[in-house]
């Protein structure tokens, strides 16, 4: 069972999204030490506006010809089914900044397995005109509030009926969350994007004792669990694992002790670049299911909501 509540979000300006939301400036502003009243200075000049009235609302992102929707809503925080370990460091920071703040800045992104009333429910909606469009960088984001009460409901009640919200984006935000309920934009998995998340490694270790290593061509992009690309001095090889584990990310943190993680292909002085195949949508959801948690950072998952954005702040703070 999936719970979703209306709520009365903060959305900027189209102007004020394309020089400063979709720039990463927002973000800097709203975690520097005035964030809240710079806020309340863009709130009073109406670069972001807050809705009146609860609502739910749907997102879609297109590019390059491809829409990505779903729903965006606070949603109930328990019983989301989770697959990464999450960095204690990061979780503290999140935790503090909204603590102090009440401000949830960007939604984590759930995923859930598709169901036929939903879809329909929110293809009829998109039908309609967007009350806000941005768009910047070949990207459309797209936005319709959704504040009539019988549609509130029918969507709260199809949800209802999903058996279980996934994380696909945003295990550093669910751990960190202090609140009653949570933002989260709800997919389902016909909707979501998985792309490789590869590894930069800095290791003295024997490569060919846990590796068959074959030299490439060109750059290296494996399709089978147990192999990888590397790149070391400007130069390309395969590798095949001797002794590969369930999930690719879980092999190299077993050998490896200092690992970073860039879903770029593109290597740097003293470190080694690993590619990894990417996970099907089905291997993440089955690792949730059993409750596997793989290393942090397993999953490149999309789409990727910009940081001030789609935002929310609890009623609890006093903020204009």
């Amino acid at each position: 069972m999936i719970s979703l509540l209306p709520f009365n979000a903060l959305l900027p300006s189209p102007a004020f999204a394309a020089a400063e939301v979709f720039t990463g400036a927002c973000k800097s502003i709203l975690k520097g030490d005035n964030g809240m009243e710079q806020l309340n200075a863009m709130l009073a000049d109406g670069l972001y506006t807050k809705d009146a009235s609860a609502g739910l609302y749907i997102y879609q992102v297109e590019a390059d010809g491809k829409t990505q929707t779903g729903i965006w809503a606070q949603a109930a925080p328990a019983g989301i089914k989770v697959h990464e370990q999450v960095l204690p460091e990061k979780v503290q920071r999140i935790n503090t900044f909204r603590n102090r703040t009440g401000l949830e800045a960007k939604p984590v992104l759930l995923m859930y397995k598709p169901q036929a009333g939903v879809k329909s429910l929110i293809a009829a909606i998109t039908t309609t005109t967007p009350r806000n469009t941005y768009n910047y960088d070949q990207k459309i984001h797209r936005l319709w509030y959704v504040h009539d009460e019988k549609l509130v409901s029918a969507l709260i009640s199809a949800f209802a009926n999903i058996d279980a919200a996934y994380m696909a984006d945003g295990h550093h935000r669910l751990a960190a969350n202090p609140f009653e309920t949570l933002s989260a934009l709800l997919m389902d998995t016909d909707e979501i994007s998985v792309k490789p998340y590869h590894r930069l490694i800095k290791t003295t270790k024997d490569l060919d004792k846990y590796f068959h290593v074959l030299k490439a061509n060109g750059q290296v992009f494996p399709q089978k669990k147990g192999c990888f690309g590397l790149l070391k001095d400007e130069r390309w090889y395969h590798l095949v694992a001797r002794k590969s584990k369930d999930y690719d990310t879980e092999t190299l943190a077993a050998i490896f002790d200092y690992i970073e993680y860039t879903p770029e292909v593109k290597g740097e002085p003293g470190k080694l670049l690993f590619t990894l195949a990417p996970l099907h949508i089905s291997e993440v959801l089955k690792a949730a299911d059993a409750g596997i948690i793989l290393p942090p950072k397993s999953t490149w998952i999309e789409p990727k909501i910009p940081y001030g954005l789609l935002m929310n702040r609890h009623n609890k703070y006093t903020y204009a």
